[in-house]
């Protein structure tokens, strides 16, 4: 069984704090840049024979040499990130061989990732067509066609929010990619691609501190979960 996994640290980070230098991914965050805490975690797991990075085409070799200096025990690839997630993920997705079984991706701005998700999302993909981590909702979601009024309530009791990582046989997801190419389709996750040609995804549960640095305010509550490990 061989696994692959992906670091998505390619985005623009046109959503941060423009104010800032650095895009999202490369700000300091407990000591080092932030998409480091992914990759230490990807790294330690012994779970992959290969990882693949993402990196924007301006910083690519900059972060690359960093990266390199880490001495991780894995073995790497870079590529240059795409224009949209899902090209990013598609550029990563070509370095992998069709030797490989799993590919289990993850966003590098959810820096609270853990070793145990990769276990269990590479077990249940073994019997499954992919897995996701996500959390139930909490909240009532409303549905909306004009952004002024309320179109429908959803029943919160089947509502889950999908977070990464998010892991998918290879197989499958190449089959996934080509009904997108070919359908013009595009998803704002894998999983998505994958349930658009009827796989089969299971949940893993994982939980609230699994945040996505999208803007200013999510760095100041991730740096309070920090505080609290």
């Amino acid at each position: 069984m061989k696994n692959a996994g992906i670091i998505l640290a390619g985005g623009s980070g046109s959503r941060f704090d423009s104010t800032l230098s650095s895009k999202k991914q490369f700000i300091e965050f407990d000591g080092e840049p932030l998409f480091f805490k992914s990759l230490r975690c990807f790294d330690a797991s012994k779970q992959f024979d290969e990882i693949i990075i993402s990196l924007p085409k301006d910083d690519l070799e900059y972060y690359k040499k960093s990266v390199i200096n880490l001495s991780l025990s894995s073995k790497l690839d870079f590529v240059e990130g795409g224009e949209t997630r899902q090209k990013s993920v598609l550029n990563a997705f070509k370095k992998i061989k069709d030797f490989f079984d799993i590919v289990v991706i993850h966003d590098s701005v959810r820096p609270f990732i853990q070793m145990k998700w990769i276990n269990k999302l590479i077990e249940l993909t073994n019997q499954f067509d992919g897995a996701i981590i996500a959390v139930p909702s909490s909240d009532t979601i409303k549905i909306s066609k004009d952004k002024k009024k309320i179109t429908k309530t959803l029943d919160r009791d089947k509502i889950w929010f999908a977070q990464t990582p998010q892991s998918f046989k290879v197989s499958i997801l190449k089959k996934a990619f080509e009904y997108s190419s070919d359908n013009n389709f595009e998803s704002t996750d894998e999983s998505g691609l994958v349930e658009k040609i009827g796989g089969i995804v299971a949940l893993v549960l994982g939980n609230n501190f699994n945040i996505k640095l999208t803007n200013k305010e999510d760095l100041l509550i991730a740096q309070a979960i920090l505080k609290t490990l």
